[in-house]
C-alpha cells in the first residue's frame, strides 16, 4: 500500500512514521484536550471577572437580559447566568483533561480496547468548548460599560501615587525611594480623611506627615529640610494636572501599556492576528 498516497487522499500532512504508535499515540488527542482547557481556564477568569464587576458592589458593567436571569424568588437579583455557567463548564473541559492523560499513562503497545474512551472524551470536550465560545461572544457583544462608575473607582484607588513620587523625582530631585516614603505617607494621610489625591489641598500636600522621630525616614525628612532650606516645597499647584486620571493613564504608552494609544494598537495587532488564522 502506498501510505503517502492514501495520506494525501485522506487530507492528513504525511503518514505516521510508526504504524504501532499511529494506532496507539493519543497525542493529537491530549495535545488538543490540553488547549481547550487553557481556553476554558481564560474564559472561566474572564467569567469571574465579569461576575464580580457586574454585581452591585462594582456596578462596572451590565449584562444583557438575554445572558442573564432574574432569581426565582429575589425580583431585584440579576444573575450573570452565561458567565457562571461557562465558569462551571471548565471544570468538565479540565476533568477530561485529566481523563485522557489517565487513559493513556499505562498503556503498552498497540492498540488496546481501552482507548475506546477517548471518544467520548474528545468530543465531549470539543461540544463543550464550541458551544461555551458561542455564547461567551455573544455575551461580551451585550456588555454595558458603565464609565462614570469606572471613572470613580480610579480615583478612589489612588492609582496615581506613583506620578506623585515621579513628580518629585523630575522636578524637585529627590530620590526615588525618598519619594516613594513621602508619597506613602502622604496617601495614608489621604486615606484617613477618605479623600482622593486631587482633593487633598495644596498645603496639605506640602506638609510632611512623617513625624521627626520616624525610625527608617532620615532621607524623607533631610530632603524635606532641604527644600524648605532652598525656598522650595515638596508640591506646586501643577501636580494636579500630573495627577490627572487620564493624564496618568495616557502616560503609560509604552507597546502593551494602559493607554488609550497602546491599547488601540494591541487590539488592531489582535485583530490581524485573528485574520491570518481564519485564514
Amino acid at each position: 500500500i502506498d501510505r503517502r498516497f492514501v495520506a494525501e487522499l485522506l487530507g492528513f500532512d504525511e503518514p505516521s512514521n510508526n504504524s504501532l504508535d499511529g494506532v496507539s499515540d493519543r497525542d493529537f488527542a491530549a495535545e488538543f484536550i490540553f488547549a481547550a482547557s487553557n481556553t476554558m481556564v481564560h474564559l472561566s477568569r474572564y467569567s469571574e471577572e465579569l461576575i464580580l464587576f457586574s454585581s452591585q458592589d462594582y456596578g462596572y458593567i451590565s449584562i444583557d437580559e438575554a445572558y442573564s436571569t432574574g432569581s426565582s424568588i429575589m425580583p431585584q437579583k440579576h444573575n450573570p447566568d452565561i458567565a457562571e455557567l461557562v465558569r462551571g463548564k471548565t471544570a468538565r473541559v479540565l476533568g477530561g483533561l485529566t481523563a485522557i492523560l489517565t487513559l493513556t499513562k499505562g498503556l503498552p503497545l498497540a492498540y488496546n480496547k481501552d482507548l475506546q474512551e477517548d471518544k467520548e472524551i474528545f468530543f465531549g470536550v470539543y461540544d463543550t468548548l464550541t458551544d461555551c465560545i458561542k455564547v461567551f461572544t455573544g455575551m461580551i457583544s451585550s456588555v454595558q460599560f458603565n464609565v462614570e462608575t469606572m471613572l470613580a473607582a480610579c480615583k478612589t484607588g489612588y492609582i496615581n501615587a506613583t506620578d506623585v513620587a515621579d513628580y518629585l523625582v523630575s522636578k524637585k530631585g529627590v530620590p526615588f525611594r525618598t519619594a516613594y516614603e513621602i508619597v506613602g505617607a502622604l496617601v495614608s494621610y489621604a486615606l484617613s480623611k477618605k479623600a482622593p489625591l486631587d482633593k487633598l489641598t495644596l498645603k496639605e500636600f506640602n506638609t510632611l506627615y512623617i513625624k521627626t522621630d520616624a525610625v527608617g525616614y532620615q532621607d524623607a525628612l533631610k530632603e524635606f529640610e532641604r527644600l524648605q532650606t532652598a525656598g522650595e516645597t515638596l508640591f506646586d499647584a501643577d501636580i494636579y494636572s500630573k495627577i490627572d486620571i487620564y493624564r496618568t493613564l495616557g502616560a503609560k504608552a509604552s507597546y502593551g501599556g494602559p493607554a488609550k494609544t497602546a491599547v488601540k494598537q494591541s487590539i488592531k495587532n489582535l485583530r490581524k492576528r485573528l485574520k491570518a488564522l481564519s485564514n
